[in-house]
């Protein structure tokens, strides 16, 4: 199944064979054909989409209080809100714009967060993952990319 999803996402072919193969049969394997393109294209779009959540609670300043990481989908960017468990820290926001040609972007705002060891990552599944940890210089979050 995985096989034939990944053909279907990459080729697109899977869609036109089946609805063409409902034409033929009749009216109600049209219909039947529709909703198996439908369950085929959105069992695709499922399988590119990112692993991940938009939000994560957990420590990264290393305080021994949890933290939240958030992700808030706007128009044409995505913004990384992280609220400290302490409330003498001041929170942090990183707004990433949807540029496949930067390098401080994302590619799409289809993203989604992800837990890495002390700290976590952005991934949107088309370009490479923004990591976030806290600097311990600064006492910030900073991020990286390669």
């Amino acid at each position: 199944m995985a096989a034939l999803l990944r053909w279907c996402r990459d080729s697109g072919r899977c869609l036109y064979f089946v609805l063409r193969a409902g034409r033929r049969l009749g009216a109600p394997a049209r219909v039947a054909a529709r909703k198996v393109a439908a369950a085929l294209a959105l069992a695709a779009f499922l399988a590119a989409a990112p692993a991940g959540v938009k939000r994560l609670v957990l420590d990264i300043d290393g305080d021994g209080r949890p933290d939240t990481v958030s992700l808030v989908p706007a128009q044409g960017a995505v913004t990384v809100m992280v609220r400290f468990g302490d409330p003498k820290r001041r929170a942090q926001r990183f707004r990433f714009v949807a540029d496949p040609g930067r390098e401080d972007a994302v590619c799409s705002t289809n993203a989604r967060l992800r837990a890495e060891g002390k700290g976590f990552a952005l991934v949107d599944g088309l370009c490479d993952s923004i990591h976030f940890f806290w600097n311990k210089k600064t006492h910030r979050v900073d991020w990286w990319r390669l």
